[in-house]
């Protein structure tokens, strides 16, 4: 089971996302159908916390609709289990990334989200092709398909 990457979800639940990104629904509707839908807790906040942000604005309903449903099919995964193994894990790819010369920067949500990805065993989709790139430099153990949009 794939674990899906925020960049790579907020696509999918744009609500015009079958126009825009056709490859990238493609992709995902074949991964939910054979495997299921496997996201990382901080893709769940990332997403809610956008929906929140834009029904404040007195917007995104129809997007709001879009990530509740997406959500609700998901199976959420998060670096807690095992004593918090998979934070250790996290502080590693962290660390791997920081003592590279040049030095890698890998956001806060990219690098928990990879890490739990590694952490469950899960290969990682995502649509950041310069994520991918990051992560193959610091030998992350599980494969990173990098998804094209259309």
């Amino acid at each position: 089971m794939t674990l899906l990457d925020t960049s790579l979800a907020s696509k999918y639940v744009d609500p015009r996302a079958g126009e825009r990104f056709p490859k990238l629904v493609a992709y995902v509707d074949e991964t939910v159908r054979t495997a299921g839908l496997v996201v990382s807790v901080v893709t769940q906040y990332e997403l809610r916390r956008g929906v929140e942000a834009l029904t404040l604005q007195g917007k995104g309903r129809r997007k709001r609709v879009a990530v509740e449903r997406f959500l609700d099919a998901a199976y959420v995964l998060g670096l807690d289990e095992g004593g918090g193994a998979g934070w250790n894990l996290a502080a590693s790819l962290w660390a791997r990334a920081r003592v590279m010369k040049p030095s890698l920067t890998l956001s806060e949500g990219d690098l928990l989200i990879a890490a739990t990805a590694a952490f469950h065993g899960r290969p990682l989709a995502t649509t950041d092709a310069r994520l991918g790139d990051a992560l193959a430099r610091v030998s992350f153990p599980v494969p990173v398909h990098v998804v094209p949009l259309a």
